[in-house]
């Protein structure tokens, strides 16, 4: 006869990792929880969240740009360079050759036109002051009558009114006519520009978009340099470490269910502290038990095999017993209170839903 208890054949004692504070208990007992989902977290849970979220997408930017190096340019950049390459030889041929006589007849049009513009613009500056002068004189008299009682105040206030927008106006003629003559300074300018031909300046620069359009086009053609390869395999490598050395942490901060079960028991609550490795909880499947033993010696299991017979009584259910068979026996004894103990596991022919874990039980084995 030997003291047992009865624990879940598929049952586990959860802890985490590293010590720390617990932030999150997502569960309480009695729960049916699945494989795989959260149970509870450290505090250090969300700052190692957001730091595996961050070195999965490093990752991915990595490989994404391992995979644009090693497939090298696409037929239409490649089109686009030589593109660009023509373009940059055609500003520099246009540039050492000068400009055309068209260009030259263009430029001195514009400074024609320009320089019309302006002499319209002088124009209505003049009419713009003699109608000022007018409005003014028809002021004065207006006053001077309106003094004599000869005529109504409505019309000088009309004669006011009449100088005001002749003021107006001149005002709006000088700033055409400031802006007609920058025009034909551009224009001229312009057309200096022209008639003197490239200055050094603007061919070196022709000539410096040519090398860099051809050298472009070259590196497009040439495909990925092998020291660039490996630097960007190197990259990936970096980021593969840093996403698994974030998602370790995350791992240490989060307990997640191995199995799918029933919460049976919480021990810490928000706010406390635990240990490394101390419980936190219990998850198992408890709709099939075993039993396992706690105080067979040396002495009584060497008469225990594999298979033999066994009878369980449990203290809390009175009357009941419950068969079963011998499917275990460690070989690796424990010291309890002095004596060597080995654990013998029972599986029970039946199961009877009013077991919990850890219920203590009385268990006799044949020995025959």
């Amino acid at each position: 006869m030997a003291e047992a208890k009865a624990v879940p054949v598929r049952g586990v004692t959860l802890g985490f990792p590293a010590g720390g504070t617990v932030a999150e208990v997502l569960v309480k007992e009695g729960d049916r929880v699945k494989a795989g989902q959260v149970l509870a977290r450290r505090e250090a849970a969300r700052q190692a969240a957001a730091s595996a979220a961050q070195a999965e997408a490093a990752l991915r930017r990595a490989q994404a740009h391992l995979a644009e190096l090693r497939a090298g340019a696409r037929p239409q950049e490649i089109e686009a360079a030589r593109a660009a390459l023509e373009a940059a030889q055609a500003r520099y041929n246009q540039v050492v050759a000068g400009a055309r006589e068209q260009e030259r007849a263009q430029a001195q049009a514009q400074v024609e036109q320009a320089e019309k513009s302006a002499e319209g613009a002088r124009q209505r500056i003049v009419q713009a002051e003699a109608a000022l002068r007018l409005a003014e004189d028809d002021l004065k008299r207006a006053e001077q009558l309106f003094a004599q009682g000869a005529i109504p105040q409505q019309t000088v206030d009309q004669a006011r009114s009449r100088v005001t927008t002749a003021r107006a106006d001149l005002d709006v003629a000088r700033a055409e006519h400031a802006a007609a003559a920058a025009r034909v300074a551009s224009a001229r300018q312009q057309l200096s520009l022209v008639q003197a031909g490239p200055r050094a300046e603007e061919v070196d620069a022709a000539r410096a978009e040519v090398r860099r359009a051809r050298a472009q086009l070259d590196l497009l053609t040439a495909g990925t340099r092998p020291e660039v390869l490996a630097a960007a395999r190197a990259e990936v490598a970096s980021a593969t470490a840093a996403l698994k050395q974030a998602t370790v942490a995350l791992d240490q901060a989060e307990m997640r269910a191995p199995l799918d079960g029933t919460v049976a028991w919480v021990g810490p609550k928000v706010g406390e502290y635990v240990a490394p490795g101390a419980p936190v909880l219990r998850v198992g499947d408890l709709s099939t038990w075993q039993i396992e033993t706690t105080d067979l010696t040396d002495l009584s299991v060497a008469s225990i095999r594999v298979g033999s017979r066994a009878r369980v009584k449990f203290d809390g259910i009175p009357g009941v017993e419950l068969a079963g068979t011998v499917t275990q026996i460690n070989r690796f004894g424990e010291n309890r209170q002095g004596d060597i103990v080995y654990t013998v596991t029972i599986t029970l022919d039946r199961q009877d839903q009013r077991l919990r874990w850890n219920m203590t039980a009385t268990v006799t084995i044949d020995t025959r």
